[in-house]
């Protein structure tokens, strides 16, 4: 019983519960002074009516009972008894007329009032009759808060306790008296019967507000939760851009919201579609299957959802995705179609551009010879693709470890690997290495490269790269050092330099060789090769290489000019170079070399000296030079040679045959046989023979003849 009415009290407002007495004075005020009743006006006012009928009817039940089993019942009694039941019928009957809670508190007071009245008429004071203002003072302080109860106890009090003083004093004219203990008992029994009435009224009545305001308060937690629903269903619409319909499988025509026309194109104010409006914005290829999936399941053989694409009125082309549920009726009648459209074109032409680059990936691959693969720091194992297998050389189905790769690159290579892998684990975000691996008999070179995958922790999770065969370069550049090489060494022999011109950039850079060979840092300033030119031909040379490179039309060139070197003096410079143009005959680039002919241009010049002395030397002397090429018997006399012989070089043209005719007959045989046999004497012959002048004159010569070779050293090539 406790449990129950603290339970119904923990039901009422918190402003209808008594403050604890630690609450403090303010709280007690403002419970004392609550005039709102803790029940809405609707429920006072039929409590009110139902505690009044029941005092009414109940008093009215035990009045029988009185007249018929209690014989020491006075008419007075009876008569006072009535009156006072009588005054609660019509108070209820009233407060059922009068709406909200005024009446309801009249007809409490007057009620109170009216027991107040039959105790004074009554004339005696004793509690057990006395116990019948309880009633009314209990359900005033229920119905009507603190102060009313309080206040109607406090009248009965007093009008209690004047009524004793004055039968006390004998001022009321009736003297004090005890009821029979029949009559006590008889009063205390009605007391108790109708005090448990009043309180299964009351009980019932809190039970009614208590399940109704549990009612309401699971009421209102439903809708909020309907509520949230709602607003985060719309909210994953108005987000996800989704499309919703309806489908009326019996009217045959679709519902549409705003967002699914936006998606299809179509006016604001069209609100439903037709079967054959949507299917015809279904693109002509995946019609057939759009309307094999929605029969399927308007039939219930498989849930609706579909993607495909449709064709808006202004020709666009849109992928949608479709979701969709049945709805049916209790006796299991398919009524409705609800579904969802999503435009997914950005996904699906992703999803084509990820294909098209998987396409380009796998025939880059392919042609590039590429072997994928992949490594799980987990498991310590790599998955090998069928290009990558095969650069390994591994044509089994065995776990690919770590341990057993390394057993497949070089001995020299593999701490190379390892300390690559370990910059991975402190945090590089790519793996990169160069590697050779052991087939067989065969050594091949290899490089990779791979992303790393790390998870929240930043450790790493997984690689993923690539390996390419790179043999064929490295044997290439390989190659290429060594030509490099000797042409270091050749262009060092010959005092050469290399150099090139950006034009683009303006920038000329030379190589290593260039500063020794004039003197200066060359690759300090565009211009520092200038400032050795040689000031008498300084300025003719930079013309005649700015105008090679500005002409359009010239491709290569080829000049000589002299330098003041800071050490060596004068020295001269000869400079080959090719020009590298576009289309439309600009200058891109110049590629030229620098070499030091200082050394053949003294040779050279020794070389005419001596020449002119020999020349001069000759002159003097009388002596005629010949020559004779036995490749075509061409034969070469110099001016003191036509002079021997008396002919004249304009008229005369030199031959073997007309050599020899010039010959004295005795000699002429025996000089062709010497001339024959010339090569065969590495010291070269010495002959004397006569020849005949076309004046008759006969003269002595003498002859001195050696033979010069070519590269083949036999036969030789020409005589003298």
């Amino acid at each position: 019983m406790r449990h129950s009415v603290t339970s119904c009290l923990m039901a009422l407002p918190p402003h209808a519960q008594p403050p604890t007495p630690a609450g403090g004075l303010a709280r007690w005020r403002a419970w004392l002074g609550e005039p709102t009743p803790p029940l809405p006006g609707d429920d006072v006012r039929r409590l009110t009516a139902s505690i009044l009928g029941l005092m009414g009817w109940g008093g009215l039940a035990l009045l029988a009972l009185t007249w018929l089993f209690v014989d020491s019942a006075t008419p007075r009694a009876m008569a006072s008894t009535g009156g006072l039941v009588a005054l609660m019928l019509l108070l209820q009957r009233w407060v059922r007329q009068r709406p909200g809670t005024r009446p309801a508190a009249v007809a409490a007071a007057l009620a109170l009032a009216g027991g107040l009245v039959w105790v004074a008429y009554a004339g005696n004071v004793q509690a057990v009759q006395l116990m019948v203002l309880v009633l009314p003072v209990m359900f005033i302080s229920f119905l009507f808060g603190a102060l009313p109860g309080l206040a109607s106890a406090g009248l009965c009090v007093l009008t209690v306790s004047l009524l004793a003083w004055a039968q006390a004093e004998g001022w009321s004219g009736i003297a004090p008296r005890a009821l029979p203990p029949g009559n006590q008992a008889w009063v205390f029994s009605e007391f108790i019967v109708l005090t448990s009435l009043l309180t299964l009224v009351l009980r019932g009545q809190l039970m009614r507000s208590y399940l109704q305001t549990a009612r309401e308060r699971l009421q209102r937690e439903q809708e909020a939760a309907m509520h949230r629903i709602h607003s985060r269903l719309a909210m994953a619409v108005r987000v996800g851009r989704f499309g919703v319909w309806e489908y009326d499988i019996g009217q045959g025509e679709f519902l549409i919201d705003e967002r699914e026309r936006e998606l299809y194109g179509l006016p604001d104010e069209m609100t439903r579609a037709g079967l054959d409006d949507w299917l015809r914005a279904v693109h002509v290829d995946d019609l057939a299957r759009v309307r094999e999936v929605f029969r399927r399941s308007l039939a219930g053989e498989a849930p609706y959802e579909c993607r495909y694409r449709i064709v808006r009125p202004d020709r666009q082309l849109r992928w949608v995705h479709s979701v969709g549920e049945l709805e049916r009726t209790p006796d299991g009648r398919v009524v409705r179609l609800v579904g969802l459209d999503q435009d997914v074109t950005a996904d699906a032409q992703a999803q084509a551009h990820l294909q098209s680059l998987l396409q380009r990936l796998h025939l880059a691959t392919e042609v590039a010879q590429l072997g994928v693969w992949e490594y799980s720091f987990s498991t310590r194992l790599f998955v090998f693709d069928e290009v990558e297998r095969e650069l390994f050389g591994l044509h089994d189905e065995a776990p690919i470890t770590r341990e057993r790769v390394r057993e497949l690159i070089h001995p020299d290579d593999r701490e190379a690997t390892a300390q690559a892998m370990q910059r991975v684990i402190d945090g590089a975000t790519q793996y990169e290495s160069r590697f050779r691996v052991q087939r067989g008999d065969q050594v091949r070179w290899l490089r990779g490269l791979a992303h790393v995958e790390r998870d929240g922790a930043g450790r790493p999770v997984r690689l993923v790269g690539v390996n390419w065969d790179i043999t064929a370069d490295v044997r290439s550049q390989r190659t290429l050092e060594d030509v490099n090489e000797r042409l270091r060494i050749a262009l060092s022999a010959v005092h050469a330099s290399v150099w090139e011109y950006d034009a683009q950039t303006r920038r000329l850079q030379w190589d290593d060789r260039g500063p020794d060979l004039y003197g200066v840092d060359l690759n300090g300033h565009r211009q520092a090769w200038e400032s050795v030119l040689s000031p008498h031909m300084a300025t003719v040379t930079r013309e005649r290489i700015y105008t090679h490179l500005k002409d359009p039309t010239c491709q290569e060139f080829d000049i000589s000019y002299t330098i003041e070197h800071p050490e060596r003096g004068l020295r001269h410079i000869r400079s080959v170079a090719r020009n590298e143009r576009d289309h439309q005959g600009r200058l891109l680039r110049t590629i030229g070399l620098d070499m030091d002919i200082t050394p053949q241009v003294q040779t050279a010049a020794r070389a005419e000296e001596l020449t002119q002395r020999m020349q001069l030397a000759i002159t003097a002397a009388g002596i005629g030079v010949w020559s004779s090429r036995l490749s075509d018997t061409a034969v070469e006399w110099n001016e003191q040679q036509y002079q021997i012989f008396g002919v004249d070089p304009r008229s005369f043209r030199v031959t073997r045959a007309a050599w020899l005719e010039r010959v004295h007959p005795d000699d002429r045989e025996r000089l062709a046989q010497e001339i024959a046999t010339v090569h065969l004497h590495a010291t070269g012959v010495t002959s004397e023979f006569r020849i005949v002048r076309p004046s008759g004159e006969v003269r002595h010569l003498r002859a001195v003849a050696r033979s010069t070779r070519d590269e083949a050293v036999t036969p030789p090539a020409r005589w003298a």
